[in-house]
């Protein structure tokens, strides 16, 4: 994530400066999109990592890679886990 050049937000009193305070305002806020919240560049795993990184959720590479799967695997997208979402619906 990008770091503030300057001034500072406050989150119900949380400093989003302070790394604290940030874990605590991802846990939070979160993402209510108003329109189609996936891009066609990205694949479903991509998807993933960026929101698992959005909600700072931690944990090591392998438990994100294990929960990931376990997701995946529930909405059936294993086999196109790598593709970018414009190849698996073009007009989407």
């Amino acid at each position: 994530m990008a770091q503030p050049t300057a001034g500072d937000v406050l989150v119900f009193g949380r400093s989003v400066r302070s790394a604290a305070d940030l874990a605590a305002v991802r846990r939070l806020t979160g993402v209510c999109p108003q329109f189609d919240v996936l891009w066609p560049e990205l694949t479903a795993r991509e998807h993933l990592e960026l929101f698992w990184s959005v909600k700072g959720v931690g944990g090591t590479a392998r438990d994100a890679a294990l929960e990931f799967d376990r997701l995946l695997g529930k909405v059936r997208v294993r086999l196109s886990l790598h593709v970018a979402r414009r190849a698996l619906h073009p007009r989407a």
